[in-house]
């Protein structure tokens, strides 16, 4: 059985009535849309913590593991016992160069730009205040919709695992320092059951994804309309990113790349079933790849031994 080392995973989603640089969570009273030229962008950190916030709504205490909410609540004296209970932990890391704790993020994305101009426009909002006192007009910018090109990328070796100094040797004046990955969890079953069910949290926040909201008590659906899912067995690759901005010909050079090299893909792309007649497995809408990815799972050894 293959070793599951990394998920990447690009998408399409058409994002209606965005501000995501805005509300009451992240960026305080900034009344401006992001935005690169004419197009209007996501930032990695609005990325990030809009999928987090998802997956904390699916997780809903399970097995009274928790989603910390910032790195002061985190006790670092004992960080195995703490990734355990903390999924937040798991998925975003940790760096308190005071405590000389440091652990890399395993969920990786970058800046998602709106694929074509953006339509935007402000919104005028009333603070009621008493009698006595004049109301307040806050004037908010947002984007009335886009369609963002997303890129996520698990790694899936450090789920659940912490790097510890496996080997120390002295040459001359050079200490070498060799480090492995060790489970948190010492019960072999009970780490895969565990693992399994943080990397299927973020394969079903993707599919549930919500978040930029112009307040957070507005609703906005960001969940993908297109979608390509690479189960990579042999090693952290970015080359399946930006999946939907390649040429017709980059798409199918790369798929018949994953067939050449036996690397699981899942995919439903709209453009390639209209243009080609060649047998890539695609899938008939989004909703068969959401169905089918968590079964992927079950094709990879996800143990660390």
């Amino acid at each position: 059985m293959k070793k599951l080392i990394n998920i990447s995973v690009s998408f399409l989603s058409n994002v209606k009535n965005q501000r995501a640089n805005c509300g009451e969570k992240f960026m305080g009273n900034e009344s401006l849309v992001k935005k690169h030229g004419d197009k209007a962008y996501l930032s990695a950190q609005s990325i990030r913590h809009a999928l987090i916030d998802t997956m904390e709504s699916l997780n809903r205490g399970f097995n009274d593991t928790y989603f910390s909410t910032s790195d002061s609540d985190i006790n670092t004296s004992d960080l195995k016992a703490e990734l355990q209970e903390n999924v937040a932990l798991d998925f975003r890391g940790i760096m308190l160069p005071s405590e000389n704790v440091k652990r890399y993020s395993t969920i990786k994305t970058n800046h998602s730009f709106a694929m074509e101009a953006s339509n935007l426009f402000f919104d005028l909002l009333l603070q009621f205040k008493n009698k006595t006192q004049d109301h307040n007009i806050v004037k908010n910018e947002i984007s009335h919709r886009d369609m963002f090109l997303f890129n996520l990328s698990l790694d899936v070796e450090r789920v659940l695992a912490l790097d510890e100094i496996a080997e120390k040797q002295i040459e001359k004046d050079r200490i070498i320092i060799t480090k492995a990955l060790v489970p948190v969890i010492a019960n072999k079953k009970k780490f895969v059951e565990e693992k399994q069910r943080r990397i299927e949290l973020f394969l079903r926040a993707i599919e549930n994804l919500h978040g930029f909201a112009n307040q957070s008590r507005n609703l906005i659906d960001a969940t993908p309309k297109e979608i390509f899912i690479v189960f990579n067995h042999i090693t952290h690759d970015n080359k399946y990113l930006n999946f939907f901005e390649k040429s017709i010909e980059e798409r199918l050079a790369l798929l018949d790349y994953c067939k050449a090299n036996k690397i699981d893909y899942l995919l439903y792309d709209s453009t390639l079933a209209s243009q080609t007649d060649k047998d890539l497995g695609l899938a008939k809408n989004v909703y068969e790849v959401f169905s089918q990815m968590i079964g992927k799972l079950n094709d990879f050894d996800l143990s660390l031994s």
